[in-house]
């Protein structure tokens, strides 16, 4: 018996097994609970179609979903940013080759982030949750929710092989009215959501909470994902490099020489006419020129002030 087959074999069955590991790593990265929905100032279109650098802005959290029947083992992706007052989700469910109108997604909201979900108070102070069907139903937590929500079936930068289901959903923080208090940038809140289409199987996120509608004990939040609104942040001014003041010095002392050269220059052609005058001239001159050569080396004088007007 030939002894390297074993040895082949194992060491075969380690490379897979370094593999299957090596991608396990990489999706549980990716796989957050506690982000930054960063701050945008390009609203996305809400069409149902997510298009390359429409959520360039947007954190992207994405999970390995394995329906129950019916479709391929796939990724979820949800995108997440907001402005000053919406909130943009989209979510891109890479699995869902099919369009049914039994397909359906919930999103829930621990406003104030206490690990509890606040579901069973007076109709108008309700933590914010909203229910959506394909078939264009819908059912929310109060009476005064305010939001926009697109199903889509195309293809996306995550999957372009078939179309598949996209959802885009638009929420004002006015929607948030729980306590009579609404969000702002900055603030921290609990987030949950899960969906469904008509044979896969719900899938949620996060994945430690069971399904919010079917037997999950709504007042407990502890496992939801917390999500911080970005705020806007100024972009630093512009660096203006600094200047530096001009240095002229050489060249003033050696302007200031050169007129000292001339004044003994015209000294001396001009001595009978000067008189007495003459030797102050020359001394005059001999002085400019040792301040200029002084100037020149020493560098003591580097500008030529301008008296305005």
């Amino acid at each position: 018996m030939n002894k390297k087959i074993p040895i082949m074999l194992v060491s075969v069955i380690a490379m897979l097994a370094l593999v299957f590991c090596s991608a396990t790593t990489v999706l549980a990265k990716d796989y957050e609970t506690t982000f930054t929905s960063p701050f945008t100032a390009d609203v996305p279109t809400l069409d149902g179609n997510i298009t390359a650098g429409e959520y360039a802005d947007a954190k992207v959290v994405f999970w390995l979903f394995e329906p129950e029947a019916g479709h391929e083992d796939s990724e979820i992706y949800l995108y997440m940013m907001n402005t000053n007052d919406t909130i943009y989700i989209a979510f891109d469910l890479t699995w869902d080759d099919t369009i049914g109108d039994g397909d359906w997604l919930t999103v829930a909201f621990d406003q104030n982030d206490d690990g509890e979900f606040d579901f069973d108070t007076d109709a108008h102070d309700r933590e914010l949750w909203i229910d959506l069907w394909r078939d264009g139903g819908d059912a929310t937590s109060t009476p005064d929710v305010r939001y926009q929500a697109v199903w889509g079936f195309a293809e996306s930068p995550n999957l372009d092989e078939y179309e598949h289901v996209i959802v885009e959903m638009a929420i004002p923080f006015a929607s948030f009215n729980f306590e009579d208090e609404t969000i702002v940038t900055g603030d921290t809140i609990g987030f949950y959501a899960t969906g469904a289409d008509t044979t896969s199987g719900d899938w949620v996120y996060p994945e430690d909470a069971t399904d919010l509608w079917r037997g999950y004990e709504l007042t407990d939040a502890e496992d939801w994902a917390q999500v911080t609104l970005g705020a806007y942040v100024a972009p630093p001014p512009p660096v203006v490099p600094e200047v530096a003041p001009a240095n002229h010095a050489k060249d003033i002392g050696i302007v200031i020489a050169i007129v000292g050269i001339i004044v003994i220059l015209g000294a001396v052609v001009f001595r009978d006419a000067l008189g007495k005058n003459y030797w102050y001239l020359v001394a005059l001159g001999i002085i400019l020129a040792l301040l200029g050569g002084a100037n020149y080396a020493l560098e003591t004088v580097k500008t030529i002030p301008v008296i305005a007007p």
